[in-house]
């Protein structure tokens, strides 16, 4: 990905925050932050990643925004991918019209599934992935969830589900904001090792910074080179991202802006746009490459050596870190069974020649 795409693609994700937040201020109410914090994966993978040219083609892909709470997101890049008009975001809420609060299914093009109680977009989502692979179908299934929404057990019932079909064909999209409704993630129900138990059951699991693009860009080519098992992106992202005030800000998890945060909001966000179109003008380096920059089409992203690709900026999640330490592991656990095995046989040898010793004979 070169420097002027990935400038594009910034300029776009602000473009969409200053569309959420217009569809929120008319509607006078919604939800902005878990909205903003998701941004920069739509950009993407509407830009990029999912085939819906003909969105009612048996074999396009769906996106199912499990997270329905954060629909204003959806509808802005279905609005600026030329799929509604952007005039209909005026309507958000409004009765009658096709956008409401949370998705329903067959209101627009795009919409793949009524959501919003949450825990069961992903259940939906496992059922498209499998019928795709019993009726031979190439396309792909993507779910946007929220951290707090990993707190229901039907989530995990699902997740064992996927693992256990195989599902290559699955991706989910975990937004990692650490804030829900009642306050922090890890205050109401500690998800700290979610990327652990992911593992445990079974997923390729990448962790990125959900606002970086290039990691966004390796972590769906190696969902891509992913044929045994389900994939899981582990997005760490700033809920209201984009917006000052709002941003890791638990009030603005479901309130709209008034005249004057409205305003203020979207002169923060013409301002990084200005910014942005003065880089892109100027050609600053902003970390791109060539055109399919990190070559990763050219190499097998399956082989595990490659995830230390994604550039993880948790040390803590790091894949190479981990993967590096499950092998020492395993090392000093062979090491430890061959100490325990040469030990017994020497027991075994000192008691036979113990034994034949007072028959006369030595081994």
């Amino acid at each position: 990905m070169t420097d002027k795409e990935i400038l594009q693609l910034q300029i776009t994700a602000c473009e969409l925050r200053e569309l959420i937040l217009r569809a929120l201020f008319n509607a006078r109410s919604g939800h902005p932050g878990g909205s903003l914090s998701i941004v920069e994966a739509l950009t993407y993978l509407y830009k990029y990643e999912i085939r819906i040219d003909d969105p009612h083609s048996p074999d396009r892909d769906r996106l199912v925004l499990s997270k329905g709470h954060a629909v204003p997101a959806q509808y802005a890049v279905l609005a600026m991918k030329g799929m509604i008009p952007i005039s209909l975001l005026d309507t958000l809420r409004k009765i009658d019209s096709p956008l409401q609060g949370h998705p329903k299914l067959g209101s627009v093009p795009g919409i793949e599934m009524s959501t919003g109680s949450l825990g069961q977009g992903i259940s939906v989502a496992c059922g498209m992935a499998l019928g795709a692979k019993i009726n031979h179908q190439k396309l792909r299934v993507y779910a946007v969830l929220g951290d707090g929404e990993l707190q229901e057990g039907q989530v995990w019932e699902a997740i064992h589900f996927a693992s256990h079909y195989s599902l290559n064909n699955l991706c989910l999209l975990v937004d990692w904001n650490n804030l829900q409704i009642d306050g922090y993630v890890d205050d109401v129900m500690n998800l700290r090792k979610m990327d652990d138990r992911f593992r445990a059951n079974g997923f390729r699991t990448i962790v990125i910074d959900g606002h970086d693009f290039i990691e966004l860009q390796a972590a769906f080519s190696m969902f891509h080179q992913t044929k045994d098992r389900p994939t899981a992106v582990i997005m760490k992202t700033i809920k209201g991202k984009g917006v000052s005030y709002m941003e890791d800000a638990v009030e603005w998890h479901g309130k709209a802006p008034n005249e004057e945060e409205y305003k203020q909001a979207i002169l923060e966000l013409d301002r990084q746009i200005q910014t942005l179109r003065r880089m892109d003008q100027e050609g600053t380096d902003v970390g791109g490459t060539e055109t399919g920059g990190m070559a990763l089409g050219m190499m097998d992203l399956s082989d595990p050596k490659w995830d230390s690709m994604v550039l993880d900026s948790f040390a803590r999640n790091s894949l190479a870190q981990r993967a590096a330490a499950e092998r020492e592991m395993q090392q000093r656990a062979e090491e430890s069974v061959r100490e325990m095995q040469e030990h017994a046989a020497r027991q075994r040898m000192m008691k036979l020649n113990k034994d034949t010793a007072g028959k006369g004979e030595s081994i």
